[in-house]
């Protein structure tokens, strides 16, 4: 269903006098849709050809805060390492979401997270599959076509959320039984 790219790394944010290390994410708008983001304000990274983005962000709700206090963020320019970068969004309060307070966070294109980082490589691509069912296929898929491009070198690791699945599976078949009998 989608597929997004993750690039992460930490560099310094700064507007104004204001300046403070923050964790970078890398992505593309698809990780909207993976991560069940939402936004407080504006519109989050936009679609598109990741590999000629616009120099935009996305803060979080937290950072947006401490940079921008009660005013509005979007339209103005950071500074990210040594580029600028147009506010164009605000996520809403999330919490934790990839191991990552939300709240502390920028999220830029990829391309421009891997400048940011000087690599051509990414940390992590997140597959969101058509559905429950599709997941096995998915994961075949995948490890065929990076086998392919690793030239047969088995080199990376691919997570399902099967054994959430099945895990969530077993607690709500004990709970519906539990309910059960206390009903009876």
């Amino acid at each position: 269903r989608h597929v997004a790219p993750i690039n992460v790394g930490s560099a310094p944010v700064s507007h104004k006098q204001l300046d403070r290390e923050v964790i970078i994410l890398g992505s593309t708008s698809e990780l909207f849709e993976i991560r069940h983001l939402s936004m407080a304000q504006g519109r989050f990274l936009p679609s598109g050809d990741p590999t000629r983005s616009a120099t935009v962000c996305v803060l979080g709700y937290r950072l947006k805060k401490e940079l921008f206090g009660n005013q509005s963020a979007l339209g103005k320019w950071v500074r990210i390492g040594e580029r600028r970068f147009r506010v164009i969004g605000v996520m809403a309060k999330k919490g934790q979401s990839m191991g990552l307070d939300m709240g502390d966070v920028v999220v830029i294109p990829v391309a421009w997270a891997q400048a940011l980082f000087n690599t051509s490589s990414l940390f992590r691509i997140m597959i969101q599959a058509s559905g429950r069912d599709a997941i096995s296929r998915a994961k075949k898929s995948i490890l065929s076509i990076i086998s392919k491009r690793h030239e047969g070198e088995d080199d990376i690791t691919v997570v399902t959320q099967d054994a959430l699945l099945s895990t969530f599976d077993r607690i709500f078949t004990t709970l519906t039984l539990t309910v059960a009998g206390i009903a009876s």
